[in-house]
């Protein structure tokens, strides 16, 4: 079996655990409380990318095209970067609890909630520091292996205490959400400290420029395009409350299962595509598209069928609200699929301000219509912002990867019974 194919498939594992546990969280802890989670999960996202000015995908680039040496120098970087955003993290958390009288994240205002927030932030910044090292050593696989057995126990452990009235107090299950990046982050990091070494190198100032010039770029990308990503969030919660985060928040991450594929494939590539010492095929890359839209369309179906059953069958009814929302995105989603991998070839050949317009076209089109159609059509005029948004940047990479490496529409999106009868092959034990 491939390194690339293995790879796949043990990520696919993991975020399938992680959807799961989502969805058992999401069911104990009703609407409001949910919703009340995701915006904390959002806006530690947003902290994370302002705080990470794009480092981990810069240690990712770069540890991939360097040798031993810079390995070494990736890890000095790493440890450096991810104590300062833990540290930014806790000053800002003090600032902001001292003059809004409420947690930074969640907007909570319970005594203590801090401190859950800080082991939420921190297991969160580690865990991605630790995963882009064992990406950049071509560790990939065994990384998404480490954190879907994390994952896997804290499922087992939910499911246990789950029957003890106890853990299933809203505040008790907010802190129990809170302790799972931390957990991945210490299995993470116990791993990697075992295989490699504690020892790291001291960058040299031309080293510390190109990491820094590559993190700013990808550090305005990321940020940009998770505004578009998430300021329906705030809208929504602004114009409709909390409750309705919660619903909007489930028919999301649905849609979401779409870019599974593509988003383990492209965080696997970049550093394939990045090494020097791996030569770039262009029709391989396109069998990867191809591969993934065939994969997405499949999944397409199933989310429609299945997320019918989970809301009807599983969830708690005032969920059920959204799944006409979750209807009208997956187009949008289905199309930006081809986006996600198209970027992860940009980013490869260093071509970032490809990608810094796309996201910048993707803000502007989905704020705007944020803005017009969410007071009035709530998560469905979201939804509707969602696939105008997703289908104008897909449209925009499409045409600047044909124009940069004159290959065809149709290397794209073509079937071809080769691609299937290939993965198969590379699946084989």
């Amino acid at each position: 079996m491939s390194v690339l194919v293995r790879g796949f498939l043990y990520r696919i594992v993991f975020m399938a655990l992680g959807f799961v546990i989502s969805l058992l969280i999401a069911k104990q802890a009703g609407a409001a409380l949910f919703g009340n989670i995701s915006l904390m999960i959002v806006n530690a996202a947003v902290f994370q990318i302002v705080t990470g000015l794009g480092t981990d995908a810069a240690i990712v680039w770069h540890g991939a095209r360097g040798g031993d040496v810079f390995k070494k120098k990736a890890f000095t970087f790493t440890l450096l970067t991810a104590a300062a955003q833990i540290l930014l993290f806790i000053t800002a958390a003090f600032v902001f609890i001292h003059f809004f009288g409420r947690s930074i994240l969640s907007h909570n205002r319970t005594p203590g909630i801090f401190y859950a927030e800080l082991i939420y932030f921190s297991g969160l910044v580690l865990t991605e520091k630790f995963s882009s090292l064992f990406y950049s050593q071509q560790k990939a696989a065994l990384c998404s292996k480490i954190l879907a057995i994390v994952t896997f126990l804290f499922i087992i452990i939910l499911l246990t205490a789950g029957r003890m009235r106890t853990l299933m107090l809203p505040d008790n299950l907010f802190w129990f959400f809170c302790i799972i990046p931390l957990g991945q982050a210490v299995s993470l990091s116990a791993v990697y400290f075992y295989l490699f070494s504690f020892s790291g190198q001291w960058l040299s100032r031309q080293d510390f420029s190109s990491l820094i010039n590559f993190s700013l770029i990808v550090f305005l990308t990321n940020l940009i395009q998770f505004f578009a990503y998430r300021t329906d969030y705030w809208i929504i919660n602004y114009y409709k409350g909390i409750d309705t985060v919660g619903v909007y928040a489930q028919a999301t991450r649905f849609a979401q299962l779409l870019w599974l594929a593509p988003n383990i494939v492209a965080s696997l590539l970049i550093p394939q595509l990045a090494s020097q010492h791996k030569a770039f095929d262009l029709r391989r890359f396109g069998g990867v598209i191809r591969l993934s839209v065939y994969f997405s369309a499949a999944l397409f179906f199933l989310i429609v069928c299945g997320a019918w059953v989970i809301y009807k069958e599983f969830l708690p009814k005032q969920y059920f609200s959204g799944y006409t929302a979750l209807l009208i995105m997956l187009p949008g989603y289905a199309l930006f699929t081809a986006s996600i991998l198209l970027a992860a070839f940009f980013s490869s050949q260093r071509m970032l301000w490809i990608n810094f317009t796309g996201s910048l076209i993707c803000f502007v089109v989905i704020l705007s219509a944020d803005f017009i159609l969410i007071p009035q059509y709530g998560i469905e005029g979201a939804a509707v912002s969602n696939t105008i948004a997703y289908s104008a940047t897909t449209v925009y990479f499409v045409y600047l990867f044909i124009q940069k490496t004159r290959t065809s529409f149709s290397e794209i999106v073509k079937f071809r019974k080769k691609d299937i009868q290939q993965f198969i092959k590379k699946t084989e034990l």
